[in-house]
């Protein structure tokens, strides 16, 4: 996908929140070129950038690093909305109520699972220093 093309998918998902100049765009492709996240190659006239395994794995890293602590507070907020539609009896369309339920039961499987991985992760640890 070349860089103006990327810079609208940008904009539309974001909408005016986001609203660097385009040079600023450019500059950004070219930190994350420099950084090995991203290739740039010149197809016709225009410089298509498609992203490296590095790239990929820098975004995973990230996603995963931050990822339990959204969970966490996802969860936080669920739950005190939940408790809220459980103390009154009506006014909660039923689907939406059914929609936050499935949204919690997900987040606390999510954060089951990061529980486990993180203690495997210090069990392999403790059991290679011993």
């Amino acid at each position: 996908m070349h860089g103006y093309m990327i810079y609208k998918r940008i904009e539309d998902a974001v909408g005016v929140r986001w609203k660097p100049s385009i040079g600023t765009f450019y500059r950004l492709l070219a930190r994350l070129r420099d950084d090995g996240l991203i290739n740039c190659f010149k197809q016709n006239r225009r410089t298509v950038c498609r992203i490296t395994d590095r790239g990929i794995e820098h975004i995973v890293n990230e996603v995963l690093t931050h990822l339990p602590k959204f969970i966490g507070v996802l969860n936080e907020i669920l739950s005190a909305y939940l408790y809220i539609v459980r103390m009154r009896s009506t006014g909660v369309d039923p689907y939406i109520r059914e929609r936050i339920e499935k949204l919690f039961t997900t987040a606390n499987s999510i954060i089951s699972i990061d529980t486990e991985i993180k203690k495997q992760a210090l069990y392999n640890n403790t059991d290679r220093n011993s």
